[in-house]
């Protein structure tokens, strides 16, 4: 009887006078890929060449290529040439990709919403298991209607090309950009 007594006027005692240092639960708990990045946390700090895989040639993908040659060098090689593809580029570990999704909205069959995902990933060793895999070490998403895309893409790529900066101020990376 004198514990449940106890317990009681303690947790009354917690809940009626909170402490300061007790802290309290978010009511809105944000995705990781939404904050935005410091320098203490910031993953594109050291990199300095990217394989940049694009899935077609369009005024999109030329928009991102263009804000990349704003802060490095961008060497641009065909997947179609009858020589052969060169593979110089390959083999950087960091790959930016840039995906232009269409949506289908429910009840709306002729939508015009498109996704626009810029993301990097890397091949990462699990020290622990001794495994290979692959991860997503940032990634950005950009919605918009059929009139704005070109402006969305351009707007992605300069999130990335300014955490990129703020990561490595001095250096200027090198872009294989694969088409």
């Amino acid at each position: 009887m004198k514990n449940s007594l106890f317990l009681f006027a303690l947790t009354f005692s917690l809940y009626a006078f909170p402490q300061e240092s007790v802290p309290t639960p978010q009511k809105n708990p944000v995705d990781i890929l939404d904050c935005p990045c410091s320098t203490l946390n910031n993953p594109l700090k050291g990199i300095s060449s990217f394989t940049v895989l694009l899935s077609e040639k369009s005024p999109e993908m030329e928009i991102l290529v263009q804000e990349l040659e704003k802060v490095g060098k961008v060497k641009r090689i065909s997947t179609t040439d009858p020589k052969g593809i060169d593979f110089e580029g390959m083999g950087t570990g960091a790959r930016l990709s840039l995906l232009l999704t269409p949506l289908s909205v429910l009840g709306e069959p002729k939508s015009e919403i498109t996704r626009i995902s810029l993301y990097l990933d890397m091949s990462v060793k699990v020290l622990k298991t001794k495994n290979q895999i692959e991860s997503y070490i940032w990634a950005t998403n950009m919605f918009s209607t059929k009139n704005n895309k070109s402006e969305s893409v351009k707007k992605a790529a300069q999130q990335f090309t300014e955490y990129y900066t703020e990561a490595n101020p001095t250096s200027k990376p090198m872009f294989y950009v694969y088409f």
